[in-house]
């Protein structure tokens, strides 16, 4: 699990209790041969998304904080690119493709009326993806009959809103509007407390969600970083257990620690289909963790990771503008931390090195899909879970052509490209770091050439302007500094020894 994912999530939240059903031993490795579902299967090549189940599916697309109202918002989910933006009268998603020219949609702009105008060449559509204005059409009526027509409207799909997040039904149609209205939004207990980060990952979902269910992993792969202790502290993980039996709409694990820090503890991680880990701590000291994440499949390899985070209470005399400048504050600093993004590519770096390698060899199985240990439990239940339902969200038939390759596990990620251009606060606080940057270098170049000409009529003030100068422009650098941690460091120095050493 990333470091994102687990410092965002550090909440108080209750453990739930239940009772524990330990999974029965694999069967022989012969016996399951017809059943094996490997990743490189399911990766084979293309982005097309499975017409079902998956796309008849509720998929959190972005939280609504992370939606501007003021603009269309692109976003790919099952290998569709989409289109998000605020209608007349709510949120509304559509193929973000304009059918005049397919040029993205999510480059133009929201009209007064809440249709959204492609940037090309101003067509409009409405929320419900029919174009409603053609400004090239020579004559009203050859406007009418183009905007009468079925072949100038987009694709939409339905659209709902719940506890901070916007979902979308990948269904669109008559019958897709019909199972989305029949079908209610899903519900996470403690919902109404939650407040949602969105991450990123050029990471498959298979990948991600396996990881999630395998913190086993924790003490050695993240040794000396942050609060985890050397890995001499690991010890096998007490009494892992599957606690639900598996259905199409997942299943639960239970399980205790798996280092010193978190021996004697309760934890369970439901895995409720088809994207949400819900992970609970009760610690031996009474402390208590609740930290809900979504693993949304994007592209064969690309997945949107939304953390569901319990935010401290702020006393109410605090201003509401003075509340959400710190809260702003907290947020940039915190996803400028070399320690936050460290933690994160070291899960990345293991993740895109096992997408490489299944994707090179197909055949090869990972000994966790059969319960190696009983540490694997949560990865094995969760390939059952796979085969269950008929494969992971892109099928191998629609990958046959070999075009989906996962990237190099070596290659630098943006800090900017797997959260900062998402997330609003953090191109504000851009916007933000830049004019105080250029305001310094301005300020600073200023009091040099005051320095200079007190230092030539040999006036007093010569100390305090080259002083006032130093300053301005250290200023400026720190800024500048700011902005490099929010962008990332260049790709030359996001080495694997820089990543992992303590």
């Amino acid at each position: 699990m990333s470091r994102v994912a687990i410092l965002l999530a550090l909440a108080v939240g209750d453990a739930q209790a239940g009772k524990m059903a330990t999974l029965r031993p694999a069967a022989p490795r012969v016996a399951r041969q017809a059943a094996r579902v490997t990743l490189a299967a399911e990766h084979a090549a293309t982005a097309e998304p499975r017409a079902s189940p998956w796309s008849r599916q509720w998929l959190p697309a972005m939280p609504v904080s992370y939606a501007d109202p003021t603009r269309p918002n692109a976003c790919t989910l099952l290998g569709e690119r989409l289109v998000i933006w605020k209608g007349a009268t709510g949120w509304a998603a559509a193929e973000d493709a304009c059918p005049h020219r397919l040029a993205p949609l999510s480059t133009g702009a929201v009209r007064a009326d809440g249709t959204l105008a492609c940037r090309f060449h101003g067509w409009r559509f409405d929320e419900r993806g029919a174009c409603v204005d053609v400004p090239s059409a020579p004559s009203p009526a050859l406007g009418a009959r183009l905007c009468a027509s079925a072949d100038t409207c987009v694709r939409s799909f339905p659209v709902a809103v719940r506890a901070g997040l916007v979902w979308v039904w990948l269904e669109s149609g008559a019958e897709g509007a019909a199972r989305a209205a029949a079908t209610a939004v899903p519900a996470l207990e403690g919902e109404e407390k939650l407040s949602w980060e969105l991450n990123v990952q050029p990471i498959s979902f298979e990948s991600m969600v396996e990881n999630s269910l395998d913190p086993s992993h924790a003490p050695f792969l993240h040794a000396g970083l942050g609060s985890f202790g050397a890995t001499a502290g690991a010890i096998p993980m007490e009494r892992p257990a599957i606690s639900t039996k598996p259905s199409a709409e997942g299943f639960e694990m239970r399980h205790g620690g798996y280092d010193v820090r978190t021996a004697g503890m309760n934890a369970t991680r439901r895995f409720a289909a088809p994207s949400l880990v819900d992970v609970r701590y009760a610690y031996r000291t009474g402390r208590a963790t609740h930290f809900p994440i979504h693993f949304v499949p994007a592209a064969p390899f690309e997945t949107r990771v939304l953390v569901g985070i319990q935010l401290p209470s702020v006393p109410r005399w605090v201003p509401e503008r003075v509340r959400a400048a710190l809260g702003d504050a907290l947020h940039v600093l915190f996803f400028a931390l070399d320690g936050t993004w460290r933690f994160n590519d070291q899960d990345r770096f293991t993740m895109a090195g096992q997408d490489s390698i299944q994707a090179e060899q197909p055949r090869r199985r990972q000994l966790a899909f059969d319960m190696a240990t009983p540490s694997d439990v949560g990865v094995s239940t969760f390939r059952r879970w796979l085969a269950l339902v008929g494969g992971g969200p892109f099928a191998a038939a629609e990958r046959a052509a070999g075009s989906a390759r996962p990237g190099s596990p070596n290659e630098a990620l943006s800090r900017w490209d797997a959260h900062g251009r998402h997330c609003p606060r953090c191109r504000a606080a851009m916007r933000r770091f830049e004019r105080a940057r250029a305001l310094g270098e301005r300020a600073a170049l200023a009091s040099t050439a005051l320095a200079v000409l007190a230092l030539a009529v040999r006036s007093p003030a010569f100390a305090s302007t080259a002083a006032a100068a130093l300053a301005l422009h250290g200023l400026a650098r720190v800024f500048a500094g700011w902005q490099r941690s929010m962008l990332g460091r260049p790709a030359k120095e996001a080495w694997l020894e820089e990543v992992f050493q303590k």
